[in-house]
């Protein structure tokens, strides 16, 4: 099954998936896939990072963009983006009991460039995907990738999302 979690930019969708995310690789599921936070300074966002999650570990952020440039970047719209961060997204093993793909946007969907190769090779092979987009991306996403089955929830259904994705996962492949 995929589960896809759409809402507005700066809504939250990266913070619950973070928390959904360790909560399920501390109860022993394969999770794999990235989670692209916000970095905050001063309490202001000033880019996001890359964390990748693999062998049943939550590895440590680097990262993915910046309102400034920095080694290995590239500039894109008002961001500077990791070449680094899609280097690792294509390197993560896409069977897991969940592949998380945090997040998909315009780069992936109207570029066809950025993190598209590896959210292909996921829909294909894992169990189950959770991926987030911003609002009104989900028909392009679903085009993009092929999806058949899947369920599109946003913040507001979170409990439901939960629910329904642990349900779909019942128990872990990994033993603690």
């Amino acid at each position: 099954m995929h589960f896809i979690l759409s809402d507005a930019v700066d809504s939250g969708k990266s913070s619950f998936v973070c928390e959904l995310v360790r909560d399920l690789v501390d109860r022993g599921f394969m999770v794999r896939g990235w989670t692209t936070p916000a970095r905050m300074e001063g309490g202001k966002k000033v880019g996001h990072d890359f964390v990748g999650v693999a062998g049943g570990r939550i590895h440590e952020p680097i990262v993915f963009t910046s309102a400034e440039p920095f080694e290995g970047s590239f500039p894109w719209r008002r961001w500077h983006l990791s070449g680094l961060a899609f280097e690792r997204s294509d390197e993560i093993e896409p069977s897991a009991d969940l592949y998380v793909m945090d997040e998909i946007g315009p780069l992936e969907l109207k570029e066809g460039a950025g993190f598209l190769t590896a959210a292909r090779r996921a829909a294909k092979s894992a169990k189950s995907t959770l991926t987030v987009l911003r609002r009104g991306l989900e028909g392009s996403f679903v085009d993009a990738v092929g999806l058949t089955d899947f369920a599109i929830f946003s913040l507001a259904s979170q409990a439901e999302l939960s629910s329904r994705l642990k349900r779909s996962l019942a128990r872990p492949t990994r033993k603690l």
